[in-house]
């Protein structure tokens, strides 16, 4: 894009939302297809046999339909139990990377002209994940089945928690003390943030999708059927992980704003010196909070195009 419209930004911006806008109208169709127009087509008659062709019987369901004459429905809590564990998976993935990408990763610690190579890799790190998650899913047929009880079978994806807690400490070091080995180790320095990157990105990628094809492995029941309560928890689980991703993102951004207010700098000015370690996390949650809401608001008095006329001035 750079290469292509050079020195443009607001052509840059507005291509994108044109993309965006295009991808929008695409799925809402596709969404309004496969939701209301499909449905209303009549089911294909099939003959039961050559001597009786006037005679024709409707196609059997399938045999993960719910039946609600041969099953009980299962209770909204008895459906929760059964996905609890991805469920959780689903809430530590994307809301988590939100949180830390792209904002924090790679932007806070590298300069932003440097960071196009680096979204290129993680665009295509991500690709990568997400097929191989993919045909894990197609040619192992037990993940799509329950799971069972944890911490056995496949609810030990929870491992890759594991590298994006080792990275949090790694990413609050470099970021708070400007003058520490780790500050200098990533400040500016494309190969170990990219690194880092891909560690935090790809972690809570397989969080994220290995959770939603848990809970939709889970929510089925002995006989291997969903009722209308286990497709509520299912839609549940795409709503709530995509309100927490909202909160966190603007987390991330009300962090960032008070991260350059006080420590993105060599003189530490943050009135955290003298406080315990649970007093500094209430005074950065607190005010991340607060700061995330001015910008919320902000954002509807704003001419995006007085915003980047600003920030290329600058640059």
């Amino acid at each position: 894009m750079d290469i292509v419209i050079k020195d443009k930004a607001t052509w840059m911006i507005a291509f994108h939302l044109v993309l965006m806008t295009i991808a929008s109208i695409a799925g809402m169709i596709g969404w309004i297809w496969s939701v209301l127009i499909v449905p209303l087509k009549k089911p294909v008659c099939v003959s039961t046999s050559a001597g009786d062709s006037g005679k024709s019987k409707k196609p059997q369901p399938r045999a993960n339909s719910y039946d609600t004459t041969n099953s009980k429905e299962d209770t909204m809590w008895a459906v929760i139990k059964r996905v609890y564990s991805p469920f959780l998976m689903c809430m530590c993935g994307w809301p988590q990377k939100n949180f830390y990408s792209p904002g924090i990763i790679p932007y806070a610690l590298v300069d932003r002209s440097l960071c196009h190579p680096i979204n290129i890799i993680l665009m295509f790190f991500s690709f990568c994940v997400t097929f191989t998650v993919y045909f894990v899913k197609k040619y192992s047929p037990s993940i799509s089945r329950p799971w069972g009880r944890p911490p056995k079978g496949c609810h030990l994806v929870w491992l890759f928690m594991l590298p994006m807690l080792c990275c949090m400490p790694i990413v609050y070091v470099a970021m708070h003390y400007p003058l520490g080995i780790l500050h200098r180790a990533l400040r500016n320095n494309r190969i170990t943030v990219t690194i880092l990157a891909i560690i935090v990105n790809g972690s809570t990628t397989v969080l994220d999708n290995m959770g939603y094809i848990g809970v939709s492995a889970c929510s089925k029941d002995s006989k291997g059927n969903r009722g209308p309560n286990a497709m509520r928890v299912i839609a549940m689980t795409s709503f709530t992980a995509q309100f927490i991703t909202s909160f966190t993102y603007r987390m991330s951004t009300g962090y960032l704003l008070v991260w350059r207010k006080y420590v993105d700098d060599i003189c530490n000015t943050a009135p955290t010196e003298d406080m315990d370690w649970f007093s500094r996390f209430i005074f950065w949650a607190t005010t991340s909070n607060i700061y995330a809401g001015y910008d919320f608001v902000n954002e509807f008095k704003g001419n995006i195009k007085d915003v980047v006329a600003h920030d290329v001035e600058i640059d």
